[in-house]
């Protein structure tokens, strides 16, 4: 999906270190290179909003950086699904625990939650612009879903 930029492609533009890019090219993330946790700049407001140039999108990297991985840990997972339901929890049969909790993203407000499933290998991101999605390394994960969830393989 998304990427951090390889460690041979970071570079310095108008000031900033560009650090990730969108999997199709159509927008990147920059960062100041002083302060200990700068905030987040990139220009995925000409895809999303019409709004063009590098715009603010997150007051920490760390928080940004956090969110990136999570998400991508969840869209890299050998078994993946897409669910159509609206909240995570109304997903699968076990109890959602919280794990990452109104992440910033590319958008203007927060759009990630990331839930796990004590005591199993399952990742779920509910995400305000792309829906619900679960992740294993199991296909066991099947048998966790509600019976009556309406989903799709992406990965099994």
């Amino acid at each position: 999906q998304d990427t951090l930029v390889p460690p041979g492609e970071l570079k310095c533009v108008d000031g900033m270190l560009e650090f990730a890019w969108e999997n199709q090219g159509c927008w990147s993330c920059r960062t100041l290179t002083e302060g200990e946790d700068p905030p987040v700049y990139s220009d995925s407001g000409d895809c999303y909003y019409d709004r063009p140039g590098f715009l603010q999108i997150c007051d920490s990297l760390s928080h940004f950086l956090i969110t990136l991985s999570l998400q991508e840990a969840v869209m890299s997972a050998p078994v993946l699904v897409a669910v159509e339901e609206e909240t995570a929890a109304s997903a699968v049969i076990p109890e959602l625990r919280p794990l990452w909790l109104n992440g910033n993203y590319v958008f203007d407000e927060p759009t990630h939650n990331i839930f796990h499933v004590p005591g199993q290998d399952i990742l779920v991101l509910e995400q305000t612009e792309l829906g619900i999605w679960v992740a294993s390394h199991s296909t066991d994960v099947f048998d966790l879903l509600q019976p009556d969830a309406n989903y799709e393989r992406i990965h099994s």
